[in-house]
Formats: C-alpha cells, structure tokens, sequence
C-alpha cells in the first residue's frame, strides 16, 4: 500500500505493493487482420471502360455476373474448398479468355481481388483466387488452388493454354509448384509479387514458360525475386518491375503492366489455330499503344519501354507501323535515352548485386 507522499505504507505483514493486473496477451488478428483492412479500402468496380477483346459478339451469359466481384463460390466436388472470381465486363459468349490463379499469402476476402480489375479489364482476364491462405495452411492452399483449377476450367470459359499462376510473398512457392507441373496444366506465365524462389523450383518450369515479378528493391526478399527471374530462369523470358513502395505491390500501375506485358507474351507465342487470334493481337496492342500515345510527352520513358516491348514481340501487322511511327517521335529523346541506359545499368547492379545473397 502507498501514502499519499507515495512511499511505502508498512502493514504488519510488511511493505505492500499495489498488484499490476496482467493484461493478456495480444494475439496476432487472425487471416491476416491487417491484409483484410487494406483490402477493404481496394476498389469495386474497374476504372477502364469494357473491351471486345477485338471482337464483337453476344455477351457471355453465366450464373455469376459479368463486371462484379463474386465471393466464397463452392467448389463443384468439394464445396469445403471456395474461390473468389471476376468476369470482366466484355467477354462474349462462344470465346476463351486467359486466366489469372492468384494464390495468396493469407485466406483473402473477396475485396482482395480489387487490385486486378483494370488489369483484367484491359486484357480479358477472368480472375481467380482461392479462399485459403499459404501462409494459414500451405497443403490445404495447394489443394484448393488445384481444386479451383479444376473448377474454373470446367465451368468458366477459359483457354487451358493461357492461364496465368500468380503468387503474392510467402504464396509464390505455391504458384511455382502449380506452374511446374502440379496441375497437369502447362501454363502460359507465372506472376510473382514480391518474392521468389530456388533454382531446383525454378528448374522444374516449363521452358515456354514466361515470367513477369513485381519486387520491392528496399526489401530483404529482393534477393528471391532477382534469383528467380535472372540467376535460375535459364532461356525463359522475364521482367521485373523494381519499385520503393512501403508495400510489395508497388504501385497500381506496375499491377496493369506486368499483367499486360504477360498477355502480349503469350499472344505473341501461340501458334495460329485460333480463328481470333489475330484479332486479339491486335486488340491487345491497340489497347497498348492507346496508353502509349495518351503518355507519350509526359511519361516518354515509361512509353518508350512499351514499344520496345511491343517491337520485340513482333505482332506485325498495322501494329507494326503504329509502333515504328511512334517510336520515331520518342527518337532522340534525352529522357528516353537516359532511361535505356539507366535501366541496363540497373540489370547489370540487379544481378550482380540482389542476385546474391544478402
């Protein structure tokens, strides 16, 4: 007990000292607390206006809603495994779309999936996500991400030769196993958002396979992601998006060009067959160079890396020319020119530097 003076009071047992009353302890806000805060504040609805993905046709009539994000879907088999989806506005009926599996590293609520529908919209994307975190259960993520394959395939109008696997930090593994040969599907690229993973996974990808990283360059896993797509990739084809952003994303926009870049890949690589093949080419690249030449005096570095993406997936077509003329106007450019040559410096420092360990 204190006196006012705030010493000891002695009682006949002796000093006595006020009990501090133990709060418990504060447990960690389950499935991510703080993931499902930010998710809440991602967008609904999309912010580019519905494509025809190059071609015109009866709209696609399903049992969910085109333009919408739908949560916690059962799965035709096994209702214990759920996903999330969006159908962009656009798509058409009697056509196959790409998709994106995006695995996740927390269990998502369906508001997760706001960060892809300008991404989606633009190239035609239908958007799948697993309702089971890798980080929550790693097995039971696996086995629901391949369930939801299954389902999407089945019951989606999706071309099995164009799907996408994504993965988000400590999810990424989980996309490289599906992507090397887990599903018996041989996918068309494999996204990574802000990790990677060793040569032995990397080794085990189909070698068509292109792969597109967002990675944070202040981050310790700048390493994983610079391995995975410089050091093991072997001949495959990649990008990476390097940014300083406090999160792993970036910004939104490096969302909408590393997806889009990954559908210009695959379009470019696939073999004729499809009676809208060449229309979709075209499409996508219109729907590029209408971003390049909206960009072009203000941003002409981010414009210039566009059409020298565009040149080397060698589209033909009007395209082509498009792009000749356009790139003509950027010839010369100090800013553009500075821009070449700061970005092959910064693959030279990137691998020699963040594809070490640190």
């Amino acid at each position: 007990m204190r006196c006012p003076s705030g010493g000891l009071r002695r009682s006949p047992r002796g000093p006595q000292r006020r009990r501090r009353r133990r709060r418990p302890p504060r447990r960690a806000p389950k499935n991510g607390g703080k993931q499902k805060e930010a998710d809440a504040a991602l967008p609904a609805e999309p912010s580019v206006p519905p494509s025809g993905y190059g071609t015109t046709g009866a709209p696609l009539t399903t049992e969910w809603p085109l333009g919408q994000i739908v949560g916690d879907i059962p799965c035709a088999g096994d209702e214990s495994a759920k996903f999330h989806l969006y159908l962009p506005r656009g798509l058409q009926a009697g056509r196959k779309y790409p998709l994106l599996l995006m695995v996740l590293e927390r269990t998502p609520s369906s508001k997760a999936l706001g960060r892809f529908l300008d991404a989606a919209g633009l190239n035609g994307l239908i958007v799948v996500a697993p309702a089971s975190g890798a980080a929550d259960n790693y097995d039971q993520a696996m086995a629901a991400s391949r369930t939801v394959l299954s389902n999407a395939l089945a019951r989606l109008p999706v071309d099995p030769r164009r799907v996408v696997f994504g993965g988000y930090s400590g999810a990424v593994s989980v996309a490289v196993e599906l992507a090397g040969g887990a599903t018996g599907v041989t996918p068309m690229g494999l996204w990574l958002i802000g990790a990677g993973v060793g040569p032995e996974a990397v080794e085990k990808l189909p070698k068509q396979l292109a792969i597109a990283a967002i990675g944070s360059a202040d981050h310790v896993r700048r390493w994983d992601v610079a391995c995975a797509t410089l050091k093991f990739n072997g001949d495959r084809t990649s990008k990476t998006w390097w940014h300083v952003e406090p999160n792993l994303w970036g910004r939104p926009e490096l969302i909408v060009d590393s997806l889009s870049w990954l559908t210009g890949m695959g379009l470019s690589r696939e073999r004729a067959g499809r009676p809208q093949l060449g229309q979709e080419r075209e499409a996508w690249a219109a729907m590029i160079l209408h971003r390049v030449e909206g960009r072009l005096a203000a941003e002409p570095e981010w414009a210039a890396d566009w059409l020298d993406a565009i040149s080397e997936m060698r589209l033909g077509g009007t395209i082509q020319t498009r792009e000749k003329m356009l790139a003509q106007k950027l010839k010369g450019n100090p800013k553009v020119e500075a821009a070449r040559k700061l970005r092959r410096q910064m693959d030279e420092h990137v691998a020699k530097r963040f594809a070490t360990h640190p």
